[in-house]
């Protein structure tokens, strides 16, 4: 049996594969960059290894993750704006005499991943913005006086 050119074996032992077939792969997710590797084998005739070894090896592509923000609107922003000017217009000593406090929200069960992925060959740095995180909350809070440099502990 004879084989073409293009088709030599890899390292592996495998047939590599022929440039229609990277083409192919390379003009399919051009088209779609978040499709499932699953959805390309499919669609396109091959096996999901093939083209998974399509994107990785021939193409160089590789798949990103979107990553999460906290989505801000205007008002948020402004909000955060006044909070500023207003520290700004009290003198020194005033902070010395401060009760501060914090809080935190812990997520326990966080919402799984979406498995979101685009394949790219450089990063597309994708942000999504979320409104609010889901899942059972705990809030964790502190307080603290300030006086004259002096931390001391309320709750």
């Amino acid at each position: 049996m004879t084989r073409a050119p293009s088709r030599q074996k890899g390292a592996e032992g495998r047939l590599s594969p022929t440039t229609e077939e990277v083409k192919k792969v390379e003009d399919f997710f051009k088209e779609r960059p978040q499709a499932h590797v699953r959805l390309a084998a499919e669609h396109l005739g091959m096996s999901f290894g093939k083209v998974w070894r399509i994107l990785r090896k021939n193409l160089k592509w590789r798949p990103y993750r979107p990553r999460l923000v906290t989505a801000l609107s205007p008002a948020n922003k402004l909000a955060r704006m006044d909070s500023c000017e207003f520290w700004l217009t009290h003198d020194e000593e005033w902070f010395e005499c401060v009760l501060w406090s914090d809080e935190k929200w812990f997520v326990l069960h966080p919402s799984p991943n979406k498995n979101t992925v685009c394949w790219s060959p450089e990063n597309p740095n994708n942000l999504v913005p979320c409104k609010k995180a889901q899942g059972q909350k705990v809030e964790r809070s502190s307080c603290s006086w300030s006086y004259r440099n002096n931390l001391f502990p309320v709750c």
